[in-house]
């Protein structure tokens, strides 16, 4: 199991729970993208694994 300090299990939190949809990528060429909430899945119809 992964340890994480308490700044990133809030920064975690508030993604999970954001009433937005948030997807993080990185910029460029080849785009990666590294998280995505649910309420973007549910947006863009897509699933977590496809974004991913």
């Amino acid at each position: 199991m992964e340890s994480y300090t308490l700044e990133e299990k809030v920064l975690r939190k508030v993604m999970r729970n954001i009433p937005m949809g948030l997807i993080v990528s990185k910029e460029g060429f080849q785009r990666k993208i590294y998280y995505v909430n649910d309420t973007a899945c549910e947006i863009m119809g897509y699933t977590r694994e496809e974004y991913i």
